[in-house]
């Protein structure tokens, strides 16, 4: 796994974006999709720290916006293959994604998050995500579960990431 870890001002991002989207998309009636039991602010605050990491470790710059919005790409490579963050603070974690999601993104990256330590554990392209043998239901309805051992790993790189035509 490659860790990054935020410095003291990419932390102060992370809590006020947070904080910021938290109260944008809760008044404007956005479900929050996690599955687990944390608060909705932590899901937000580990989210974006994940979606930071993963944009400085990609050198791409991160998406600072905080209007409502549900679905679509967290990230774009620098090969223009759109990228969506999966971020857990569960060392066990799992790339889960809901069905809804298979139009958001090429490529799918789980994060491990340790505020303000980030494990890029690794991805899994669109396809390989949406797979019938990853179906299952882990309470909340329908889920794409990739384990982290189907995962690709990270290269000394980082800039491995496909096209969204699939070439490297």
């Amino acid at each position: 796994m490659t860790q990054v870890n935020l410095n003291g001002a990419e932390q102060e991002l992370a809590i006020r974006l947070a904080a910021m989207r938290h109260a944008v998309c809760r008044k404007t009636g956005i479900k929050n999709s996690k599955i687990g039991p944390q608060s909705n602010f932590l899901t937000d605050l580990i989210g974006i720290g994940g979606e930071l990491a993963v944009a400085k470790a990609l050198n791409v710059y991160p998406d600072l916006t905080i209007f409502p919005r549900v679905g679509g790409a967290d990230l774009v490579s620098q090969k223009g293959a759109r990228i969506d963050v999966k971020t857990t603070d569960n060392p066990a974690g799992r790339l889960l994604v809901r069905p809804h999601s298979v139009d958001n993104a090429d490529i799918y990256i789980l994060v491990i998050a340790d505020f303000p330590e980030f494990d890029l554990a690794g991805y899994a392209t669109k396809e390989e995500v949406f797979s019938e043998g990853n179906e299952d239901d882990l309470g909340h309805g329908k889920t794409f579960v990739v384990e982290r051992g189907s995962l690709k790993r990270w290269s000394a790189s980082l800039n491995h990431i496909p096209d969204p035509d699939g070439s490297v």
